[in-house]
């Protein structure tokens, strides 16, 4: 909700709008900062080990709203773990 002027009736916004809004605005910057200029469309989210089925159809929903296309969750241990192994530069097999 937005502090209104005087006179001026304040604005309501649904949770689900403002988080598809920042999704968008996330999305935005990725493709700014890509060296390719193509258009992202899928995304992998990493929520909480402990997030609902309810929460996680509301950010399902959330999507829904974006022009974007959801291919998973991901726990975020999980992708700590794999952006670990990912960057890492191992000397040797291990």
């Amino acid at each position: 909700m937005s502090a209104g002027k005087k006179g001026v009736a304040p604005v309501m916004w649904d949770v689900e709008k403002l988080v598809a809004m920042h999704l968008a605005y996330i999305c935005g910057l990725a493709i700014d900062a890509a060296v390719c200029s193509e258009c992202m469309q899928d995304l992998v989210v990493t929520v909480l080990a402990f997030f609902l089925q309810v929460e996680r159809n509301t950010i399902v929903d959330t999507i829904k709203l974006t022009s974007l296309r959801l291919l998973t969750f991901v726990n975020d241990s999980t992708a700590v773990t794999v952006n670990y192994t990912m960057m890492r530069q191992f000397p040797q097999q291990e």
